[in-house]
C-alpha cells in the first residue's frame, strides 16, 4: 500500500528547462547563479519582467528616488518650531565667540601679507617695513568679535593687526622700530596722549594734513612697488597717520616682512630718534645725583 501511494514512483526525472533573460530574482539582481538554474525565493517564485520603453524606465527610477527621498526625510528627527519674536526679544542672547576650528583660514593670503624673511644688512634706521603686531586683549562685557581678534587655548584674547612701523635702532638679532597708525582715519586728536606722537605723511601727498601732536610731520618716501597704491589701501600712507614714538616694538630679522618704504630725509629720522630718546633715563645724571647725596650723608651735622 505504501509503494502504491509513493507519488514519486515511475514519475520521469524533471529536466531544469534553459534559463529565460526575461527571468530575475525578485530579492536581488545580483543573486549567485547554479549553473543555468536561477536563485528562486522559498517564498515566492520569480515572475518574468515586463519589457519597457524609455519613458517607462524614467517613471520607474523617479518613482524610486522619491520613495528613497521620503524615508530619508521620516529617519530625520523633528526640529522644534521656532519662537515668536515677542519671546525671542525677551530673552537675548550673549554673543559667543566663533570656535577656532570653525574660521576659514586662507595660507596663501597669510603668506602674501607677511613677505619673506631677508638678511640682517637689509634692516637700517630709517626704514619703513610692515609685519603683525600681537597684543594681549581683554574685551569688556558686550564686545563684538572681529577678525583681528583670536581666543588662545588658554582663554586669552589676542589681537592682531598688520601694521608699519619705522626702524630707529638696529642690534644682532633684532630691531626696535616705532609703530605707525591712523586710528582708522581719524588721527589722535583728542586724545591725552597726543603729544607722545608725531605725524607721518607720504611723499605723494600733494596737501599733506598737519599732525595732530605739536611735533611737526616727518615724510616717507614709498618703496617702487607701492608707489601706485591707491589711496585707502595698506601700502598707501594714510593722511592722518602718526608714529607712537613712546611705544616702540622689537623685530627679529628671522620674521617675514614687507618693505614699505624709507623715511625721506635725515632731519627727520633724527627728529624720531630724539623724540624716542628724550624721556629716556639719563645713567650719569642719576649717579651724580646718587653720589651727591652719599656726600651730603657723609658731611656731619651742624657744618
Amino acid at each position: 500500500m505504501a509503494e502504491d501511494n509513493d507519488l514519486t514512483q515511475g514519475r520521469p526525472e524533471r529536466q531544469t528547462p534553459a534559463r529565460n533573460p526575461n527571468w530575475r530574482d525578485r530579492d536581488s539582481l545580483a543573486a549567485p547563479v547554479d549553473g543555468n538554474r536561477p536563485r528562486i525565493n522559498l517564498l515566492r517564485r520569480t515572475l518574468p519582467l515586463p519589457q519597457l520603453d524609455d519613458a517607462q524606465r524614467a517613471a520607474v527610477e523617479q518613482a524610486k528616488e522619491e520613495l528613497a527621498e521620503e524615508e530619508k526625510t521620516a529617519q530625520q528627527p523633528t526640529q522644534q518650531a521656532p519662537q515668536p519674536a515677542t519671546q525671542a526679544a525677551t530673552q537675548p542672547v550673549a554673543p559667543q565667540a566663533t570656535p577656532r576650528t570653525e574660521r576659514t583660514f586662507n595660507p596663501e593670503r597669510r603668506e602674501a601679507n607677511l613677505g619673506i624673511v631677508q638678511d640682517s644688512e637689509v634692516f637700517k634706521p630709517g626704514l619703513v617695513i610692515s609685519f603683525p603686531l600681537l597684543s594681549l586683549d581683554a574685551p569688556a562685557d558686550g564686545f563684538v568679535e572681529s577678525r583681528e581678534l583670536t581666543l588662545t587655548n588658554n582663554g586669552y584674547w589676542v589681537y592682531t593687526k598688520v601694521r608699519n612701523f619705522i626702524i630707529i635702532q638696529t642690534y644682532y638679532l633684532h630691531c626696535v622700530a616705532i609703530p605707525v597708525s591712523s586710528r582708522g582715519g581719524e588721527g589722535v586728536q583728542g586724545l591725552n596722549s597726543q603729544d607722545e606722537y608725531i605725524g607721518v605723511r607720504s611723499t605723494q601727498d600733494l596737501d599733506p594734513l598737519p599732525s595732530d601732536s605739536k611735533h611737526e610731520n616727518i615724510l616717507v618716501r614709498p618703496a617702487p612697488e607701492w608707489r601706485s597704491a591707491l589711496p585707502n589701501t595698506f601700502h598707501y600712507m594714510q593722511p592722518a597717520s602718526h608714529a607712537y614714538f613712546t611705544f616702540p616694538v622689537c623685530f627679529l630679522y628671522n620674521r617675514k616682512f614687507q618693505i614699505e618704504g624709507q623715511v625721506h630725509l635725515r632731519e627727520h629720522l633724527d627728529q624720531l630718534i630724539k623724540l624716542y630718546y628724550a624721556d629716556a633715563p639719563k645713567p650719569k645724571r642719576v649717579r651724580n645725583n646718587n653720589r651727591a647725596k652719599e656726600e651730603k650723608d657723609d658731611k656731619p651735622s651742624g657744618t
